[in-house]
């Protein structure tokens, strides 16, 4: 995907249904540079997007856990 010329609205696809979100909104933003009128494409993007912004606030989330849990065992071990 050096120039990306060879991405496809398929391959954006595959790498959103296969996980790969972040590839995916680059791939999608890329066919959008292409095609800037496509609303598949746009579509694509928006999806790709969200599911970027879903991975980061879960994985921020998970983070908070945690932290919360690690601080209550410090606490408690403190306390004892």
């Amino acid at each position: 995907m050096a120039d990306g010329s060879d991405v496809t609205k398929t391959l954006a696809e595959l790498y959103l249904k296969q996980g790969y979100a972040e590839e995916a909104r680059d791939a999608f933003a890329l066919l959008r540079q292409r095609d800037p009128h496509s609303p598949e494409v746009e579509q694509g993007l928006v999806a790709a997007q969200a599911e970027v912004n879903r991975l980061k606030r879960d994985g921020l989330h998970e983070i908070l856990q945690n932290w919360r849990k690690w601080s209550e065992k410090v606490e408690r071990d403190v306390s004892a």
